[in-house]
């Protein structure tokens, strides 16, 4: 596949227990250490790839909202179709939100 860069942000729980410590398989190796940056007073760990979409799509879509695909706006647009394609499987099955 092809080699592009990517950005990924991570909430502290992503990074610490999803990215560091438990989801070791297929693991992209980021071309720098990672950015922290405070949004509205919390802290994420932006990293930066260099690999297939397909591998940073296989592996951080199990993050689920632990991660934010930033970088390039296709791989974005991804993750906001496949998680959007996995809602409508339980279609009026979803309770009202709170």
């Amino acid at each position: 596949k092809e080699i592009e860069r990517s950005v990924i942000r991570l909430t502290e729980k992503g990074y610490n227990d999803l990215y560091l410590r438990i989801i070791a398989h297929q693991r992209p190796i980021p071309i720098d250490e990672p950015n922290e940056i405070i949004i509205n007073g919390t802290k994420f760990y932006e990293l930066e790839f260099d690999c297939s979409s397909d591998q940073i799509k296989n592996y951080f879509f199990s993050f689920g909202k632990e991660a934010i695909a930033i970088s390039p706006h296709d791989l974005k647009e991804s993750f906001i179709n496949r998680y959007r394609d996995a809602m409508e499987n339980y279609g009026d099955t979803l309770p009202a939100n709170k």
